[in-house]
């Protein structure tokens, strides 16, 4: 098997409040040869896009209005406890575009 293909053809998601953040992630991932990704600049969207997409990795910021990225990681947790979707593994990167 390909692992090259293998990585490029893993699904994911992007979570980000800000429109800007999201589209330059997204394009990023794009021109690296990424073709399945989701966007939301809901925080509260996650939990149904992640039932019906089933990404293999989320980009999640952590600072957004309406829920914050540990609220929508307790969520996710507790879907997959409830709904057995994935063995709990679920990989997410966290990010912030806050400075010190």
């Amino acid at each position: 098997m390909d692992i090259e293909k293998l990585v490029l053809d893993s699904k994911i998601l992007i979570v980000d409040d800000e429109r800007t953040h999201l589209v330059l992630v997204e394009r990023a991932l794009k021109h690296g040869g990424f073709s399945a990704i989701k966007s939301t600049l809901d925080p509260r969207e996650v939990c149904n896009i992640y039932k019906s997409f089933l990404p293999d990795l989320i980009l999640l910021d952590i600072m957004m209005p309406h829920m914050d990225g540990f609220q929508v990681m307790d969520q996710l947790k507790e879907l997959d406890n409830l709904k057995g979707f994935r063995d709990g593994t679920l990989p997410i990167l966290v990010m912030t575009a806050r400075t010190a």
